[in-house]
């Protein structure tokens, strides 16, 4: 079994969970899918473009700021050269959808709900999260990093449910790779679980040490350009 799926499962669970994943990406689809631009997308696809094109607006002051999600601009940037922005907003968008779907469904099947309640567990996700958050924010809807850092995150917390602490700390660094805070908070606290955790068990194994360094070095990837945003204002001219 892939490391996402509960190795109890069987090879038609196995296709059953990809059904799933495609029919709460749909969903997702039928209730954010607006036109592009959405909430951030101008901004995040003028700026991977910029990034593979330097030409594209060459003296726009937001475009030539620095790239603090370098890993969103260098994976789905690539797009621009060949697509247009709509067209690189729409496969983006079912990209993360994708991923989304699939972490969700994969937190499903860890908690040990039988195939199809993946669905279920995603629409709800989605309307409690959206009508029932605190602090404003959206998961689920345009393309941009947080999108597809909450994807990696989900998968992550799946694992950690399993046990499989060597894929939690590899997806998470690639969470924060992609968006520093989403996957950094969401890190944060399963260290501290984890900490506590080895603390009552005592011992450790060396391979999930690795497996953590790898991770935290992916993740510098979205955490290095942050830093850049602390920098000291250039003059005027």
């Amino acid at each position: 079994m892939p490391p996402y799926l509960p190795e109890s499962d069987s090879r038609k669970s196995l296709i059953w969970f990809y059904v799933e994943v495609l029919l709460l990406a749909g969903f997702f689809f039928l209730v954010v899918g607006g036109p592009p631009p959405d909430v951030n997308e101008a901004h995040y696809l003028t700026k991977a473009k910029h990034y593979w094109d330097a030409s594209f607006a060459p003296q726009d002051f937001f475009l030539n700021s620095v790239d603090a999600h370098l890993a969103f601009y260098w994976s789905v940037g690539w797009l621009t050269k060949y697509c247009s922005l709509t067209v690189t907003a729409w496969l983006g968008r079912w990209l993360s959808w994708i991923l989304l779907a699939g972490g969700l469904t994969s937190i499903s099947r860890s908690l040990g709900h039988r195939c199809g309640y993946g669905i279920i567990c995603g629409a709800m996700f989605f309307l409690l999260q959206t009508n029932c958050h605190l602090a404003g924010e959206w998961v689920v809807g345009g393309l941009e990093a947080k999108g597809l850092a909450f994807g990696f995150c989900f998968f992550g917390l799946s694992c950690a449910i399993r046990k499989k602490w060597k894929s939690v700390w590899l997806l998470l660094g690639a969470a924060m790779a992609y968006h520093v805070l989403v996957g950094g908070w969401i890190t944060l606290l399963l260290v501290l679980y984890r900490t506590v955790a080895l603390i009552k068990k005592r011992s450790f194994d060396m391979s999930e040490l690795t497996a953590g360094v790898i991770g935290l070095c992916i993740g510098l990837i979205g955490l290095v350009p942050v830093w850049g945003l602390g920098g000291p204002a250039e003059a005027a001219v």
